[in-house]
């Protein structure tokens, strides 16, 4: 039996590196640590002995000695020294100090060491193996043992309390009434409303924000020295100034009369690079049925004004500012443009199919700049301008912009669908004209529409897992608010439906804190303001950097949280003190 092992012992060092066995020592190095001093193995020689390791179990086997007897034999020092993991003990015979040696003593033994190794699992299984099989004894598990178990299951971070009754929020299910539009006394057809003596002549600005949600008209008349919001509704407040954004077709055509067939998301589809024709051709007759009602709105409640005026008209219509630089996307809007202004010349009430397609072919067939210059457009100037620049204008055109200022700015734009986040710097040229640079600008689909969906999603996940009532998750159907409502939407998760409540064992688990940590947080803090110290020599070029809260979504107090945000922000950003609402 010594004879075996001896030849198993044998071939078990051979499979170890060369080193190991060496007698001679290299010269120390006083700049290199020495692994063999804090029992580490250099890491080349982690691959060898884990292999032999499983080589020398399989050596034992061929050579006749059993597990059990092996495991009573001494191993010196030099045989283990590199296999991690494996403790020494002094010898407790004063004569051999400073010599050390590891006597395993049990089959159950060595297996623990073995699993305690440092490739724990895989050597573990390996020794395993190689040992005859023994009977299964259950027994109570020792608390005190390091050995692996099976981890707990996770505690769930969500308790869900259901009182009856239950009752969803009544913002979210009720179907909006219809609004009651204004109907001006001229159609809008013309463009001008002078008809026989002309006094004046002078340029009026369309200032079109086409949102995902809804629309809004601005009219600007700088001579004047005045700007007129266009309202569609007769209700009170901001909402009549605000039309969702979606067009009605029937056999007919297009009209904003709510007959028909809805059609939705046409400026997510209009930006996206696979945008039809179809889609194109829904997008301007929408416009134009805008721009017709603008103008009609003018020439009657500013008849007065313009009746002996020669109107200079320029349309300005919004672009997202990520795709200011994308010439094929900026093409697009002008040449959308200039088809929305074609077809709001018509007279009749609802734009006809055929008049859409066969203007919208005209356009397509040929290069913005020829089409500009075609009878019907030659007298109109369009402007395609990034939609940040029509937030703030305002402000940049009031006494409070310091044109010797750094003028360096930083946007954030919350909309129904998106959340438009820019830093950019800005200088007034040429009279009144405003240049735009951008630093850094992100457009990512954090929007409002967009965080009530994530909720719902949440919400049906959650119901299911916890074999909450069927009735009460059918009423999560009803909730579904599409991009273009122009209604708001519950601050919190709580106020979703009155009778069910949510409580977190951590408050960063809520799915509202989820969304905002790590899509609205991250999307102007980690990607906006981040790329744009990349474009700054030091702190001092963007300190006291002003900043812009804007869009429908900033008056929810959930994304106002940005502005606390961006003060305790610990990066090198420093404080920003003064925060604009638009």
């Amino acid at each position: 039996m010594k004879n075996a092992f001896k030849s198993a012992l044998r071939k078990f060092r051979s499979l170890l590196p060369s080193s190991t066995g060496s007698t001679q020592k290299k010269k120390s190095d006083p700049h290199r640590r020495d692994r063999s001093s804090t029992g580490e193995t250099p890491p080349k020689e982690l691959a060898h002995l884990e292999n032999s390791e499983l080589q020398f179990a399989q050596e034992m086997q061929k050579e006749g000695v059993s597990p059990a007897k092996f495991v009573d034999n001494k191993v010196s020092k030099n045989s283990l020294k590199n296999i991690p993991g494996q403790e020494s003990k002094k010898s407790s015979s004063p004569k051999q100090s400073g010599k050390y040696q590891v006597k395993i003593k049990t089959q159950k033994t060595a297996e623990k060491k073995y699993m305690h190794h440092q490739f724990g699992k895989v050597v573990g299984e390996s020794v395993r193996s190689a040992m005859p099989p023994k009977k299964t004894v259950k027994s109570k598990p020792n608390k005190n043992s390091n050995s692996p178990t099976a981890p707990a299951q996770a505690k769930p971070c969500c308790k869900i309390t259901v009182k009856d009754p239950v009752t969803p929020n009544p913002a979210l299910v009720s179907k909006p009434q219809p609004k009651k539009h204004i109907v001006p006394a001229s159609d809008g057809a013309a463009e001008q409303i002078a008809n026989s003596r002309i006094d004046d002549e002078r340029e009026v600005v369309i200032g079109l924000d086409f949102g995902t949600a809804s629309v809004k008209v601005v009219i600007g008349d700088s001579a004047l020295g005045k700007a007129f919001a266009v309202p569609f509704s007769q209700e009170t407040g901001l909402t009549s100034f605000l039309l969702p954004s979606l067009v009605w077709k029937d056999n007919e055509g297009y009209s904003l009369l709510e007959i028909g067939i809805p059609f939705r998301n046409l400026k997510l589809q209009l930006i996206n690079k696979s945008c039809s024709q179809e889609i194109f051709a829904d997008s301007a007759a929408f416009l134009a049925l805008i721009i017709r009602h603008a103008r009609a709105w003018l020439f009657t409640e500013k008849a007065d004004i313009y009746q002996n005026t020669h109107i200079l008209w320029k349309l300005t219509l919004g672009l997202p500012a990520e795709s200011y630089d994308n010439k094929e996307l900026v093409e697009r809007f002008e040449k959308l443009a200039a088809a929305a202004w074609w077809l709001s010349r018509t007279k009749e009430k609802i734009i006809p199919h055929g008049l859409v397609e066969d203007v919208c072919a005209q356009i397509d067939q040929n290069s913005f700049k020829e089409i500009s210059e075609r009878p019907e457009l030659n007298a109109i100037d369009f402007d395609v301008v990034p939609e940040l620049s029509a937030q703030i204008y305002g402000f940049l055109t009031s006494t409070q912009f310091d044109p010797d200022a750094k003028n360096i700015f930083l946007m954030v734009d919350v909309g129904a669908g998106t959340v438009d986040s820019s830093v950019f710097y800005v200088e007034r040229v040429r009279g009144k004209k405003l240049s735009f640079e951008f630093f850094t600008n992100f457009v990512e689909f954090n929007g409002v529409s967009n965080l009530h969906n994530n909720r719902i999603q949440w919400l049906e996940a959650s119901f299911k897992k916890e074999d909450v009532a069927q009735d009460i998750y059918n009423k999560l159907s009803m909730m579904q608010v599409p991009t273009n409502a122009t209604q708001g939407i519950p601050e919190n998760i709580n106020d979703y439906f009155d009778g069910i409540e949510f409580s977190f064992d951590n408050h960063e688990k809520c799915p509202d804190s989820l969304f905002f940590t790590n899509r609205v947080k991250k999307q102007v803090l980690g990607k906006t303001l981040q790329n744009a110290k990349n474009y700054f020599s030091s702190n001092d070029d963007y300190s006291d950097m002003p900043m812009f809260l804007c869009g429908g979504g900033s008056r929810m107090n959930y994304y106002k949280k940005l502005e606390d945000e961006l003060i305790s922000h610990p990066c090198e950003f420093q404080t920003i003190p003064t925060t604009h609402s638009i």
